[in-house]
């Protein structure tokens, strides 16, 4: 096989994994919200019962939401690695094959759009998946602690509050880190050539 036929190879076996994080990214998202509006529907439901309701409200709940999170951005930095790749086998491809047409050029020309205009656009895009589920956990730990109150003292009440608090936090920043980092990087980082044709 010549260095052509391995680096189209290649290519397309990078865009099909690009394709499978998106498809990924989006039946986390379908399934994340699935699960947490059925477990939100039977805290509500078990609301008379005693430990089941605060259980699934101050733990599950918020548990799901974050590992929602989580699993989400981590296909989102396999296609942003997928992506960065791809453009810069382009520039190979392309830089191989200078005599005829610029055969490949998607991504290379993604990348120069989203430099100017389209990162404020994704940026809002991650932001407003960030935003629900730490709202749908925030609004699920308001009512477990409600429910908590009516069983157990303030002092208590209080602890868990703290804590949620601090673990809706910690995912919140570490959340708007990893964005930034991997913004920057897709932004800021032109094209190489990880391919040359041997000589």
């Amino acid at each position: 096989m010549d260095w052509l036929s391995a680096t189209l190879a290649e290519y397309k076996a990078v865009w099909d994994e690009k394709m499978a994080t998106m498809d990924t990214q989006q039946s986390t998202l379908r399934i994340g919200t699935a699960i947490v509006g059925a477990m939100l529907v039977a805290g509500l439901n078990l609301w008379e019962k005693p430990i089941l309701p605060e259980f699934i409200l101050l733990f599950l709940v918020p548990a799901v939401s974050y590992l929602s999170l989580i699993i989400w951005m981590g296909e989102l930095q396999r296609m942003v690695r997928c992506k960065i790749f791809l453009a810069a086998l382009e520039q190979s491809i392309n830089k191989a094959l200078s005599d005829a047409p610029v055969p490949l050029m998607w991504e290379s020309w993604l990348r120069r759009r989203q430099e100017h205009k389209y990162p404020h656009i994704l940026k809002w895009n991650y932001r407003a998946v960030l935003v629900i589920f730490l709202l749908i956990a925030i609004a699920s730990v308001a009512l477990g602690l409600y429910k908590l109150s009516t069983a157990v003292s303030a002092m208590y009440v209080g602890t868990f509050a703290a804590f949620e608090l601090f673990v809706a936090l910690g995912v919140g920043f570490w959340y708007v880190r990893v964005v930034r980092s991997f913004y920057k990087t897709f932004s800021h980082t032109h094209p190489g050539e990880p391919m040359q044709p041997a000589s």
